[in-house]
């Protein structure tokens, strides 16, 4: 057995943090698809129906579209067209 000599500060600030697990783990794979093979009427609803948590606003609109599988899941990822930042949306189906 091997001891190792370990100042009491350490382990109380070991203590007291949480664990953080991965999200992404070797098993999660990201599979691209074809935003554009969707229906017409899809992708403006999808387009339009968005949530910014930015601008805690709803239908804002997103723009740059890219949808991806995730662990069985479909996913709709853009940017806000009023403030820029990153929207990610699941779609359910």
């Amino acid at each position: 057995m091997i001891k190792i000599n370990v100042s009491q500060n350490f382990k109380k600030a070991k203590r007291h943090r949480k664990y953080r697990p991965n999200l992404m783990t070797m098993k999660d794979v990201i599979v691209n698809r074809e935003f554009s093979e969707r229906q017409a009427q899809d992708r403006e609803w999808l387009l339009q129906n968005t949530w910014c948590d930015s601008c805690k606003k709803a239908d804002l609109g997103m723009e740059k579209p890219t949808e991806f599988a995730l662990n069985g899941k479909i996913y709709l990822s853009g940017f806000c067209l009023i403030c820029g930042h990153e929207i990610k949306s699941e779609i359910i189906e």
